[in-house]
């Protein structure tokens, strides 16, 4: 086991990744159907989903800004392989989703991966691509800043990035679009936010009694997202979902506070040397449950119809969202040892021990 690990990292990878099933999964429950008490759960429950993303980009922010890594380095080791993965990515859902109608052609395959995502989800992988070509000089900020410049700085980010746009969503209030500064983008904010909270942060300020304050925050973000939500419908006869957004200030205090739980988790909780084998473990194939989620639901979702047919179907889309997460774990475990075999194969090879 790997000493001083931060556990923290691992329970927010997890967490993160099966929420994004829960995003791409949950909204059907109540989308298209009258309100009820079903539907009213179904859209917390959705709105709890909404900060798997930030969650990721928190990940990230904590464990590459704080490295020294040039830019040559930087752009190998991080960019390079996450455009081979986009590429590989986008030719298996441009070619294998049920949606495909068309015969594979290279030259629109290329256009279309330029113009947009060959699936939605894939916007992730464009907007990471960016923000590791921007690593290198977001580490030169973040290392230069004191403590209270580095607060002020997330500071601006909340305020641009995540309440100024939401003021005019809730309170019809309209602000200036000139306030809007390109730079301050919540994604870029969550980098620096979990930088902060894991390497600047005194691990005294971390509190079961913190722990008790961030739940309640938490939840009270979830009740006024779907109040909101539940108010519109009212008035407009169908689910307008304008607080749909990762980057929402509601969205961006639910992940400060979630992230602030994890922590406290870590700081005081200290599970067996099996259990932590296995968080690793699953955490290690996080990033690939991601990239094939999209796959197995739309081969798999008729269970849930079927499963629907006979229980509440809040319960059955759980269900199928932890079917959907264990079946990507196998799917990426073998995956990972098949590869694993094949390298060990090929050193042997070159080391003249396969003939």
């Amino acid at each position: 086991m790997i000493k001083n690990r931060n556990y923290s990292i691992d329970y927010l990878r997890i967490l993160a990744t099966f929420l994004v099933i829960v995003n791409h999964t949950n909204t059907t429950i109540f989308i298209n159907n009258p309100l009820s008490k079903t539907s009213v759960l179904s859209i917390s429950y959705f709105f709890i989903s909404k900060i798997a993303v930030g969650l990721f980009f928190v990940i990230s922010g904590a464990t590459l800004l704080p490295k020294n890594e040039s830019l040559k380095t930087t752009y190998k080791k991080r960019v390079l392989p996450m455009v081979f993965t986009l590429i590989l990515c986008s030719f298996v859902y441009y070619n294998f989703l049920p949606t495909k109608t068309q015969p594979f052609s290279i030259f629109t395959f290329v256009i279309s991966i330029i113009q947009d995502p060959t699936h939605i989800f894939l916007w992730y992988l464009y907007t990471y691509i960016v923000l590791m070509l921007a690593l290198p000089f977001l580490r030169k900020i973040s290392h230069n800043l004191s403590d209270k410049e580095y607060i002020v700085l997330i500071l601006l980010f909340i305020i641009f990035g995540s309440l100024i746009p939401i003021i005019d969503t809730v309170l019809n209030f309209s602000i200036s679009h000139f306030f809007n500064l390109g730079f301050f983008q919540m994604y870029i904010g969550f980098f620096f936010i979990g930088d902060f909270m894991f390497n600047r942060v005194a691990k005294k300020f971390y509190s079961l009694k913190g722990v008790l304050i961030s739940l309640i925050i938490f939840i009270s973000t979830i009740v006024v997202s779907t109040y909101i939500t539940i108010r519109d419908y009212k008035i407009l006869g169908e689910y307008y979902l304008k607080l749909d957004n990762a980057a929402s200030f509601f969205v961006t205090t639910g992940i400060i506070c979630i992230v602030y739980i994890a922590i406290v988790i870590n700081k005081y909780y200290q599970p067996s040397d099996s259990i932590k084998k296995f968080i690793s473990w699953v955490s290690s194939l996080t990033f690939g449950i991601y990239l094939t989620h999209i796959f197995v639901i739309n081969r798999f979702y008729f269970l849930n119809t079927k499963l629907s047919q006979h229980l509440n179907p809040l319960i059955s889309v759980v269900i199928f969202e932890v079917f959907v997460f264990f079946f990507c774990v196998c799917i990426v475990h073998i995956y990972k040892l098949i590869y694993r075999h094949l390298k060990e194969l090929d050193g042997l090879h070159f080391s003249g021990q396969i003939n």
